[in-house]
């Protein structure tokens, strides 16, 4: 159990890094940050990220990436 709470640990601080960098960077999109409405629900995954990746990619690029198949948030 020790060895999943540290893997858990190092996890977080990843997310944590990924997100202060994602924000550091200037996006396509910055001046109008509303994400639209997603087409479909989507579920929250076991696997997926503690913050809103879907907005933060969204403000990068202008598009929403999650709306292509395959990809998920």
């Amino acid at each position: 159990m020790e060895c999943y709470d540290f893997y858990q640990q190092q996890v977080e601080a990843c997310e944590g890094a990924i997100e202060r960098h994602l924000r550091q960077i200037e996006g396509d999109n910055d001046n109008d940050p509303d994400v639209p409405p997603a087409s479909k629900p989507k579920g929250h995954s076991k696997n997926g990220f503690d913050f809103d990746v879907r907005s933060e990619l969204y403000r990068l690029t202008g598009v929403d990436l999650t709306e292509i198949n395959g990809m998920t948030n």
